[in-house]
């Protein structure tokens, strides 16, 4: 009886197995997720791939400002495949419609070199900065032992606006450089900077776009720039209409990586990071537009490792765009996701063509993360994620299923506050750790205190 039970058993679970496997063959086969992009997309694609002229994938000739704010240990990034992919990508949007602006600090001597070298390869213009930023330059705060600490993101905050000074005028860098000095305030800056034309703060560019330290197609990257919720059926390319565009970040074949800075447009953190990456918590919008794929998933928040801006807003004279820490101590989030916070609740430009949509406001706003545009922070990911994405539609059940017995998403007390961006975090401090021993990591986490009205008599009736 014991023999006739195993042997049912393992029948039942070799043809359980089997029809697991036959399923993910259908779905790998026959609906293929994220697989067959939309007309104007390939359109884009054979533009690029059909010649070799300079600009060949920027149909509009728009004109985008690059900003990389990295970490590049022995030259690696910048002289590998990162800057390989950087000289094609400025070729496809042609050189004279593009400024580079490649930020580093504590760069060692030879990313310092392959800053030099890839500052030679490009043909736009460009400004690479290896700073030596130091700690005491950032804002610190108090905490209540009375220590004075940076927090993480201040400073994560700190090196990616200065990716962004070219924007401004005058740079403390480029003044250090011009009198034959050092900066006032780092030291030690290395500032290699070509000119093709206008210089950065004189040019009105249409787009802004981020890079992290990530594997990426620049074809994909026009894709990101110029096609994003275009809606372009006769492949005409008109002006893509968001405020924010993203690809989406992987840290294996299946993992998606930047649930920190993501939030669905209810303002909901992420579910388990893989697809449809969102939960069913609220309208559960961006799981269903990710689940129809939607070049255009409507989010709150994203960043996914290369992220496309309209431009006007870093820009504004008045008011320009730059990214953020939260003032408090033991509330924090990231400053990619406070950046689109802010950005949410910024006026409509005055231009007429910008003027995106009459609906997009703190409710709606504009704010995509576009699933065709897949990048990776290793060669293996980059490569085999564009195979593991052909069955992730079968996942959503299980997806569904393991986020409720999880309670995912955690709970966030401040989630509907859009305007100050509470959605974007949580009761938490992430620091620096400003004298590292060997082998410690520079980031560090230290124990929140329980809020005081976790012990106060709870109010009957109240609720969030």
């Amino acid at each position: 009886r014991m023999r006739h039970y195993l042997r049912n058993t393992a029948l039942f679970l070799g043809a359980f197995n089997a029809i697991i496997i036959l399923y993910v063959m259908f779905a790998f086969f026959s609906k293929p997720s994220y697989t067959y992009y939309p007309a104007h997309y390939k359109a884009l694609a054979r533009l690029a791939n059909d010649s070799e002229v300079a600009g060949r994938a920027n149909p509009r000739g728009e004109k985008v400002f690059i900003a990389a704010s990295i970490v590049d240990k022995n030259g690696e990034l910048l002289g590998g495949q990162w800057g390989t992919s950087m000289v094609e990508l400025v070729d496809l949007l042609g050189p004279n419609n593009v400024y580079l602006s490649v930020y580093e600090n504590g760069a060692d001597p030879r990313a310092v070199g392959a800053m030099r070298n890839l500052s030679e390869s490009v043909q736009c213009s460009s400004s690479f900065v290896a700073d030596n930023l130091t700690y005491d330059q950032i804002r610190h705060i108090e905490l209540p032992n009375g220590e004075s600490r940076v927090k993480r993101i201040e400073y994560l905050a700190e090196v990616r606006n200065r990716a962004l000074r070219p924007l401004e005028q005058s740079t403390p860098a480029r003044r250090a450089k011009r009198n034959g000095r050092r900066s006032a305030d780092s030291t030690d800056v290395a500032l290699f900077e070509s000119h093709h034309g206008t210089p950065a703060y004189l040019t009105t560019f249409d787009r802004v776009l981020f890079l992290n330290d990530i594997y990426f197609s620049p074809v994909e990257a026009t894709q990101l720039l110029f096609a994003t919720n275009s809606n372009d059926p006769a492949r005409n390319f008109p002006r893509a209409r968001y405020r924010a565009a993203c690809a989406v970040d992987f840290i294996n074949p299946f993992k998606f990586y930047d649930t920190f800075a993501s939030r669905d447009l209810d303002g909901y953190s992420m579910g388990l990071p893989f697809f449809p990456w969102f939960s069913r918590e609220g309208s559960h919008t961006s799981r269903d537009d990710a689940q129809a794929q939607s070049d255009a998933v409507r989010v709150r928040s994203c960043w996914g490792g290369m992220a496309a801006y309209e431009a006007y807003w870093f820009q504004d004279q008045d008011r320009p765009l730059r990214f953020r820490a939260e003032p408090g101590p033991y509330w924090d989030a990231s400053e990619c996701c406070l950046v689109n916070a802010d950005l949410a609740n910024l006026p409509q430009p005055p231009e007429p063509e910008l003027v995106l949509d009459a609906v997009w406001n703190v409710s709606n706003p504009g704010i995509f993360m576009n699933p065709f545009v897949r990048v990776a922070y290793d060669a293996g990911a980059f490569h085999w994620e564009r195979i593991a994405r052909r069955p992730e539609q079968i996942y959503a059940p299980v997806h569904a299923l393991l986020g409720w017995l999880l309670e995912l998403p955690g709970y966030n007390p401040r989630r509907r506050d859009v305007r100050e961006g509470g959605f974007c975090g949580a009761r938490r401090i992430l620091l620096i750790n400003e004298r590292p021993e060997v082998g410690e990591s520079r980031w560090q986490r230290t124990v929140v205190p329980e809020p005081v009205e976790a012990t106060a008599t709870a109010t009957p009736g109240a609720g969030v």
